[in-house]
Parts: C-alpha cells; sequence; structure tokens
C-alpha cells in the first residue's frame, strides 16, 4: 500500500495552523496558578501565550486553536486584548482531556494540513526549519523537538533519528533527550486515535502510527533554548537565564523593546505574585548571591514575603540553581539561632531536612540563613492533586510517619540545644490563645471553671505522656517532597514532649481532610513502630493531644485574622470540628459544647 505524503515542501507552503495546549492545572506552581492559568504566567512582563503566539506568527501560523480548562475565562481576557493577526479559537474542556484528546476537538478544521502543536507551559527559541525537514524527508506521522541535556531525557532515537523508545529504561543516557513540547504533526494521526476513550497522550496515536510503519522523527536543533515552566525552580531558572543572556532570547521580532529584556505588560490583569526581579545590591538576597559565589547579575529573585517569628523569605535562582534565603532575628526569637546547628545536627543522623548552605550571624543576634530549595510540593499541595486514598495519599503518609519515627528515636539521642521543654505553664500559654483571641476578643466570658479543669486534665495526661524531641508544628505545610522524599522545614521550634504531640498536628491538620477511619488507621502504624512497653498508651493519649494542639491552633488562626491575614479565618471551621470529636473521645464535653457554640455547628 503506497503511504501517503506528508504534502508539505520545506521551501513551499509553510504549515498555517497550530494547535497550543493551554488545559493543565499548574498545580506545581502555586500559589501563583491559583488565579492566573500557567501560559498566561509572566516572562519578563510578558505572558508566555503571548510570546508563543507571536513565536508562531514569525513561523507563518494565521490560524491558532488553544484548548482551555483552568481559568478559562483568563485566556479569554487575555486574548480580547492581545493584539495578533492571527484567527484565534477556543475549546473548553470541563474535564482534561489530554495531549491527545485536545486534539479531536478541532480535527475537521485542520482542513487535513500538516499542524504544528505547541505546549503552552514552555518557553522556547529555535529555528523551525530542521523539523520542517525531517518532516518531508519521508512519510512520517510527526516531527518532533528533541532536548538534550535538559529534562527527564527518556526518548531514544535510532541512527535515523526515528524515535524507538519514549520511556527509556535508562533516562539521561547519552543516546536520551527530553521531548521539548514542539510538535509538526501529519493530519494522519487522526487515523490512529483510540475509539474507545476520550482522554488520552499524544503518544498513543503517535505509537499506534509507528506500528503501522509511520515513523516519528525526532530532532535535536542547536542553537536553541527550552525551559519548561513546571515548577517554581524552573520559572525563576528561565528568568535567570534570559538575565544571562542580556535579553538575546525569547523575545519574537515584536516583543523587542530597546533591547530590555524588563518589559512591562500591557495587560493589568496579568500579574504574577511574588514578582521576579533581578537582584538588587546591599540586600539579603545579593549577599547570598556573594556567599554562594553566584554572579548577581546574572541572578533572580522573588520576594517570598515575611512569615512568623520574626523571618522574611526570598527565593534566588541562579541559571543552575536555586536557594531560599531567609534574614532572621534572634533578639525576640531565640529559636531562630538554633535553626543552623539543629539542621547539622540531624543531617548528620540521618534526618531529611534542607542543607544550611550559609549563614551570617551578626553581633546583634540577626542573621542571615541560605537553605538548599527543596521546591514547594508541600504535603498540603500533595495531597490536592492525590485526592484517591488508594494512589498515593496513604502510601504518602505511611512514609511521612516512617520518617516521623526516624526523626523522634534519632533526635532524642543528641546533645542539643533546644526550646525550653512543654510543661503546664507552656500549655496554658497555648490554651490561653484561644480564650484571649477567641472569645475574649470577640467580646465573649472568657473560660469558665468547668472549661479550665477540663483543660486541667488534658495538660495532667499529656504531661504524664510518653516523651521524645518533638517537631512542635508538624503540619502538612512543613512537609516538602523533594526527591521522592518527604523532609521536615520549620524545625527551629524543637523541645521535648508528648510523641502525640506531633502526630495530632499531622493526622488531625485543619490546612487538609483526612477520613477519621484513615487517621485511626495511620495512628495505629506509627505505633506499631514503637516499643510494645508504650503503645496503649499513645492510642489512649492521642486524642487529648488533639485537643490541645487545635486549641492552639484555633487560637493562633485567630490572632493571624486579627492581624490582616484572613485566610487563616478559613481553617477555623475544620479545626473546630475535629477538636470538637476529640473532646467528645476523650469525655471533655464542656470543651466539646464551647467549640461547637463559638463555630456554630453541631
Amino acid at each position: 500500500m503506497e503511504r501517503p505524503s506528508n504534502r508539505h515542501e520545506v521551501f513551499g507552503q509553510k504549515p498555517t495552523k497550530a494547535l497550543i495546549l493551554a488545559a493543565g492545572l499548574g498545580t506545581r506552581l502555586r500559589p501563583l496558578t491559583w488565579n492566573t492559568p500557567k501560559p498566561l504566567l509572566l516572562l519578563w512582563g510578558v505572558p508566555l501565550l503571548a510570546r508563543t503566539l507571536r513565536r508562531l506568527e514569525d513561523w507563518g501560523v494565521t490560524d491558532f486553536f488553544i484548548n482551555t480548562h483552568w481559568r478559562p475565562e483568563a485566556v479569554r481576557e487575555f486574548l480580547d486584548h492581545h493584539e495578533t493577526r492571527a484567527r484565534v479559537t477556543l475549546s473548553h474542556e470541563p474535564e482534561i482531556l489530554g495531549t491527545g484528546g485536545a486534539l479531536r476537538a478541532f480535527e475537521k478544521q485542520l482542513d487535513g494540513e500538516p499542524f504544528w502543536v505547541v505546549n503552552g507551559d514552555i518557553a522556547f527559541s529555535l529555528d523551525p526549519a530542521p523539523l520542517l525537514r525531517a518532516f518531508d524527508a519521508q512519510p512520517c506521522v510527526a516531527s518532533v523537538w528533541l532536548k538534550p541535556g535538559l529534562g527527564p531525557c527518556t526518548v531514544e532515537t535510532d541512527s535515523e533519528n526515528r524515535v524507538t523508545c519514549w520511556r527509556s529504561a535508562t533516562p539521561r543516557a547519552p543516546n536520551t533527550a527530553t521531548l521539548a513540547g514542539v510538535h509538526l504533526v501529519s493530519p494522519e494521526i487522526f487515523r490512529f486515535f483510540p475509539g474507545d476513550k476520550n482522554s488520552f497522550s499524544i503518544l498513543e496515536p503517535w505509537q499506534a502510527a509507528e506500528r503501522a510503519g509511520l515513523p516519528v522523527f525526532g530532532v535535536r536543533v542547536e542553537p536553541s533554548f527550552w525551559a519548561d515552566i513546571g515548577t517554581h525552580a524552573s520559572y525563576f531558572q528561565a528568568h535567570a537565564e534570559i538575565l544571562k543572556s542580556g535579553g538575546s532570547i525569547l523575545l519574537p521580532s515584536d516583543l523587542k523593546s530597546g533591547g530590555s529584556i524588563l518589559l512591562p505588560s500591557d495587560l493589568p490583569g496579568f500579574v504574577v505574585t511574588p514578582p521576579i526581579a533581578p537582584v538588587s545590591e546591599n540586600t539579603p538576597p545579593h549577599r547570598a548571591c556573594l556567599a554562594l559565589d553566584w554572579n548577581p547579575a546574572h541572578t533572580v529573585v522573588s520576594h517570598l514575603g515575611a512569615r512568623g517569628s520574626n523571618r522574611e523569605f526570598w527565593r534566588v535562582a541562579s541559571p543552575h540553581a536555586s536557594a531560599i534565603v531567609i534574614q532572621y532575628s534572634g533578639q525576640q526569637r531565640a529559636e531562630n539561632l538554633r535553626y543552623a546547628p539543629l539542621t547539622h545536627a540531624l543531617l548528620d543522623v540521618g534526618v531529611p531536612v534542607p542543607r544550611v548552605l550559609h549563614e551570617i550571624r551578626n553581633p546583634d543576634r540577626t542573621g542571615l540563613l541560605v537553605l538548599q530549595d527543596l521546591g514547594d510540593l508541600s504535603l498540603q499541595s500533595f495531597l490536592q492533586t492525590h485526592p484517591d486514598p488508594g494512589s498515593a495519599r496513604l502510601p504518602a503518609y505511611t512514609q511521612i510517619l516512617n520518617e516521623i519515627h526516624h526523626f523522634h528515636n534519632a533526635a532524642q539521642k543528641l546533645d542539643l540545644d533546644l526550646e525550653p521543654y512543654f510543661d503546664a505553664s507552656l500549655y496554658a500559654w497555648e490554651q490561653n490563645l484561644f480564650e484571649e483571641h477567641l472569645l475574649l476578643r470577640c467580646g465573649k466570658p472568657g473560660f469558665p471553671p468547668q472549661i479550665r479543669e477540663e483543660y486541667a486534665r488534658v495538660t495532667e495526661r499529656l504531661l504524664a505522656s510518653p516523651r521524645t524531641v518533638v517537631h512542635r508544628d508538624l503540619q502538612s505545610t512543613n512537609l516538602l517532597l523533594h526527591e521522592n522524599r518527604w523532609h521536615f522545614i520549620d524545625f527551629q521550634g524543637m523541645r521535648r514532649g508528648a510523641i502525640v504531640y506531633d502526630l495530632a498536628s499531622l493526622l488531625c491538620d485543619p490546612y487538609v481532610s483526612l477520613p477519621a477511619r484513615e487517621r485511626d488507621a495511620l495512628l495505629r502504624h506509627y505505633v506499631s513502630l514503637c516499643d510494645p512497653a508504650i503503645r496503649d498508651r499513645l492510642l489512649d493519649d492521642f486524642h487529648f493531644a488533639v485537643v490541645q494542639r487545635l486549641t492552639q491552633a484555633m487560637g493562633a488562626y485567630g490572632r493571624l485574622t486579627a492581624l490582616g491575614h484572613a485566610e487563616f479565618q478559613t481553617h477555623l471551621a475544620p479545626a473546630a470540628r475535629l477538636l470538637s470529636e476529640s473532646a467528645q473521645r476523650c469525655g471533655l464535653h464542656a470543651i466539646q459544647k464551647m467549640v461547637l457554640s463559638w463555630i456554630n455547628v453541631g
């Protein structure tokens, strides 16, 4: 049977149609993508989508097809303001259809001609001629841009540049490259679409075409630039690469502005927070660059804001690395001075925490910490993208509990300078947070005698509970997944206290929602790792620790809300429900009634 022609000549008519894949959720880039779809993130003042549209227009594209899912109204608003010579057609996907399924909506409009398919979340610069030549050389279903040395590098090709494997058993081996997200596709692909499903990867029809004798050619193009804007680190590094180049890359012809890379966007609705900028002199990020021997002129910074414990945070990125910079005061919060020595001690015993890359401590007890950047995939973020307990949630918690058990055992054997241990006065201080910020501040009476009596029972129970060195703030935002291992952060407040306090912080965290059955199963898993002599006591004391921990948490949320951080108010209701559930299980009926009446649930 005669193979079909690609119906394209490199020196004749160029492809005039392009599909831009813009339906991703951008979960790894949150909070930047909570309100802004990933293709609209700014790269030196210009949305990624604007760069892609202008780049492809320079290649001769006159018809764009764009799929949407997350925040489609933002994409429509962007296009309403974006000046283009081309026609643009949108297709909204209520459920994401995958890189293959997205094509089906546009099959008739593609008119049986070759077309470009481009990922909406990449920054790229390349000459398309090698892709066009490979596509024209002989019949194929696609020619795809491959980038060696960057990304996962899982695609293998043979001596004639045919793709032979999409998921290499030896990723990053010399013969591998990364599928970079720019493809020239033959209309023959539609012959190989699976008929039994709507959502699928573009790899499926490609592999079916390969089996039928229509190969996919992988094309390496140099010089070229590629950045997959999938994580905070890669997003910042893309800015750093452009800064290093002086703006010579990633500026399609009509986006250049006097050679400046600091291009202001004329779309005021599309602003990335936190902003990314070059490093200014005589700032904490500048001092960090000098300490790391990074060229400040080739480094970018994002201010992450001030946090609790008298600290201020930045993320800095050179073209090839990133780090977290923390400026702190040890005058009001002595625990900040303990972070670096605690880090070194924990790393020595195999506890996963970010490495200290540099520390500057001043005579006035202020200082600067430069930490390994572990990324932003916290347990809270992870759970938002893995809601099914059978797929990833329970294995993740099991791994974390194993790490916590190791942390508890290893830390108590170290000779550490720690915060004062949990005693009756500290438990009372945590309880008083609730009274002060959720009762007295709201004009309600303070704790009546019956409430104080029940909290005294909680304190007595926890003071007699099995003890170790505890993290003290072991919530989902203080656990980061990095290189397939969960790491602890914000542990400078470590102290000796009840083991169950950490377990309560993790398993009854108002930031996430764990069903009671799962919480109980995970508690039993941790207890099974412990000395049999204390197992029953841990099970018996757990819910008393939940009452204590959530009393403290709700008081803290009330205080932060009063300071203007309204987002913490959203955690009060789930915290109250968890607290009242544990109070009931402990027979603390006055506390339960107080919490239910305050939150107006039950």
